[in-house]
């Protein structure tokens, strides 16, 4: 949600009208913008599916800015019409290396960076969205919780434990805000929602300590101390 938001800004900052489509579709003729993120990496199966159904059918296509660590052969298959960013030096080297079809390769930041604590701030809550999703109560509930351990504890331990977690052990405390406060639809008005109430918790707290990325960048933008672990293979360390 925090990488789609920073999509959102920049769409609104370059004045662009979009249309939300669908991973599962093909959109012949049109110019198709896919969000930033990791989905060419191979532990994330299925998001190749949507390059290789749109990149020789549509008018454009725009990638923005990722981590790429697999897939160089579709890469390969992609030609001029294609703009493939890259969110750190790793990812632009890989596709650079592959994009012998003519596709175009750029470096770029994380679409988190085109946030900041002003810009969160003063972003809309969504009370009725939130109640019909069913997110209200919980993260309410969530969040009082939170602000009452932050009284306690001063730091807070947010660490992944999925197949992106590193090796090694995990801090008893710790909460993984990212799945907490997990919401599969993507929209503007969830993305905001969910932005909105990370600054909530986040700000309880002094310190993040953190292998999540967009909590750790999340954190500094809105004023924290952050400590960044890596993940499994390098996103981290390499953004």
């Amino acid at each position: 949600n925090v990488i789609n938001m920073g999509m959102y800004r920049l769409f609104d900052r370059l004045g662009v009208r979009y249309e939300t489509g669908a991973r599962d579709a093909a959109y012949p003729g049109r110019v198709v913008v896919y969000s930033g993120g990791g989905a060419l990496v191979e532990i994330y199966p299925g998001a190749d599916a949507f390059f290789r159904a749109n990149h020789a059918v549509c008018r454009n296509l725009i990638l923005l800015p990722h981590t790429v660590r697999s897939y160089g052969e579709l890469v390969a298959q992609m030609d001029s019409r294609c703009f493939l960013f890259a969110r750190e030096q790793g990812s632009f080297d890989y596709l650079a290396a592959h994009a012998t079809g003519g596709a175009q390769v750029f470096l770029s930041h994380d679409l988190a960076f085109m946030l900041d604590d002003a810009v969160i701030r003063g972003l809309p809550w969504h009370p009725g969205y939130a109640r019909a999703t069913s997110h209200a109560g919980p993260w309410l509930r969530m969040a009082v919780k939170f602000w009452l351990d932050a009284r306690r504890h001063r730091t807070l331990n947010c660490y992944r434990q999925d197949h992106e977690a590193p090796e090694g052990p995990v801090p008893e405390t710790s909460r993984d805000l990212s799945k907490l406060f997990a919401s599969a639809d993507m929209s503007r008005l969830s993305c905001e929602n969910t932005v909105k109430i990370l600054r909530t918790v986040l700000r309880f707290y002094d310190r993040v300590e953190s292998n999540r990325l967009h909590i750790a960048i999340l954190a500094t933008l809105v004023g924290r101390q952050v400590t960044m672990h890596d993940n499994s293979y390098g996103k981290n360390r390499a953004i």
